[in-house]
């Protein structure tokens, strides 16, 4: 059986650093040889167990991402039947009816069996929706939408298989405006219909007539030039880009430590199993895992300490403002002017 790569959970004891940068850091799951069917397995397995505790609204994503890495008959047919335990009818009926040929194709007498019970069961409860788009609102460029879905305009005005619970219907064309609305279909067979009405042109934002602006006049200084302030100084920032490139330098060499010990580990205990292939994917995970943390705290503090360099560069201390004072003469012949710039 083929096993998945599990990030170990006592990461969360690692150094300050790490845990600020984790969830930006690539996922380390399935690099390397684990590859889409081995991760599609275990999702697979994890679904299973979900299942059998009753908690399929739990299950079905994993299912859903399980036969989108690795398309298998066995994961379709068990994501159809966790529709049908959500009462998704429509979506558990395509599934089942696709099995079906499939497990026919096969002789797979088994899977034949179930799907035809589960079609039997689902088919009966389906709803309907009918979308009318008439001949009269048509424009060029009409797009009509079922949720996330384009509806083609082969599909107008006939009837298709719905989920029950809440959906949205929303029309478009160019050079007019939205149409949308919300129909809710009920968890037994029934019949709706929804009718796209004419969408309205699309209203245009007034247009620049050109006038002028009212605007203030500029207020007299008397011939003074206002004072400009001096840019601030960098060197705060630039202490504070140091002291953060060190934490991350000195997270980046507990990493490397922990990523050397972890190797040594893993290969001490390949050396200790008989078999050709060394099967410790724990231990994998823990080698990669550090390795990266360590990557990241060496990138991250060099980064740091490179822009607190360029700060420290650029940084321009305070100058004092310019200033002139009048001052009286001894003897009151006249006034004395001097000034700092």
């Amino acid at each position: 059986m083929r096993s998945l790569l599990r990030a170990p959970a006592h990461l969360a004891a690692a150094l300050a650093f790490t845990l600020a940068v984790t969830a930006a850091a690539p996922p380390l799951v399935a690099a390397g040889d684990t590859g889409d069917k081995v991760l599609a397995e275990q999702l697979f397995k994890d679904a299973k167990t979900l299942m059998d505790k009753k908690k399929f609204s739990d299950a079905c994503p994993k299912l859903e991402e399980s036969y989108k890495l690795d398309p298998v008959d066995g994961t379709q047919l068990r994501l159809a039947l966790c529709y049908q335990e959500l009462g998704r009818w429509a979506s558990a009926s395509l599934l089942y009816h696709e099995s079906l040929k499939k497990a026919q194709k096969a002789g797979r007498k088994d899977r034949i069996d179930l799907a035809e019970r589960g079609i039997a069961e689902v088919d009966p409860k389906i709803a309907y929706l009918t979308v009318n788009v008439p001949a009269e609102i048509r424009l060029p460029g009409l797009q009509v939408n079922f949720d996330d879905k384009i509806l083609g305009e082969s599909i107008w005005g006939s009837p298709f298989p719905v989920d029950p619970g809440p959906h949205t219907i929303r029309a478009t064309a160019p050079n007019h405006a939205p149409w949308e609305s919300k129909v809710t279909v009920g968890i037994t067979s029934e019949n709706k219909t929804a009718t796209v009405p004419r969408l309205a042109p699309a209203t245009t934002a007034p247009k620049d007539t050109g006038a002028p602006k009212d605007s203030s006049a500029p207020k007299d200084t008397g011939g003074v030039r206002p004072e400009v302030p001096e840019p601030a100084s960098n060197k705060g920032l630039a202490i504070a880009s140091f002291v953060v490139g060190g934490v991350f330098l000195a997270g980046g060499v507990g990493a490397r430590i922990a990523f050397g010990n972890a190797k040594d580990d893993y290969f001490a205990d390949c050396a200790q199993q008989l078999s050709y292939t060394c099967d410790n994917p724990d231990g994998r995970a823990r080698v990669r895992t550090w390795e990266a943390l360590s990557f990241v705290g060496f990138g991250v503090g060099a980064a740091a300490i490179g822009v607190g360099v360029v700060l420290l560069a650029t940084s321009k201390e305070k100058k004092p403002a310019a200033a002139i004072t009048a001052a009286p003469i001894a003897g009151g012949a006249g006034l004395s002017l001097s000034g700092a710039f």
